[in-house]
């Protein structure tokens, strides 16, 4: 082989060999694609409020914080306007004799 053409022949392999490494490296350590929490995939899917039909009728609830609020129709008034009316959350037995104490405090008052 010709001096220049060797010379030719190293350059061409000096360019080539880069971006052939850089496949070689892709291909033998692909990255995993990133794993994503399902509820948050979920929630980006199906939005933050979701409105859930039961027996009792239409609830509205915050998938974000748990929030649930009941739709209600007011029916003793003329125009029987509709609102998502919250509903209190009992999680807990210390929750639960709060929200009696609360209640009972409620009807002692009305009467």
């Amino acid at each position: 082989m010709k001096p220049a053409m060797m010379s030719q022949a190293i350059c061409l392999a000096l360019l080539l060999t880069p971006p052939l490494l850089a496949q070689t490296q892709k291909a033998t350590n692909p990255k995993p694609p990133a794993q994503k929490n399902r509820s948050a995939e979920q929630a980006e899917i199906s939005g933050r409020y979701q409105i859930v039909f039961g027996d009792e009728g239409a609830f509205l609830i915050d998938t974000a914080t748990g929030k649930v609020w009941q739709r209600k129709i007011f029916g003793f008034i003329s125009s029987k306007p509709q609102a998502w009316v919250y509903m209190d959350r009992i999680d807990s037995e210390s929750e639960l004799i709060t929200f009696e104490k609360v209640q009972m405090e409620g009807a002692a008052t009305m009467h």
